[in-house]
């Protein structure tokens, strides 16, 4: 995984291959320091993904 610059905060997609405790793929998108942001804080994104097999 490599972190991209995107808006003004850092952001990681993370890929579980077989899921998280199932066989299925699981993708998130995550803050990279969200420990750091003000309480309340939020942020809108829209990501697309595609796969192909």
């Amino acid at each position: 995984m490599y972190p991209r610059f995107a808006l003004e905060y850092l952001r990681r997609l993370l890929a579980y291959p077989k899921g998280k405790g199932d066989e299925h793929l699981s993708l998130y998108l995550e803050v990279a320091d969200k420990d750091s942001l003000p309480d309340g804080w939020s942020r809108t994104a829209k990501l697309t993904i595609i796969l192909i097999n």
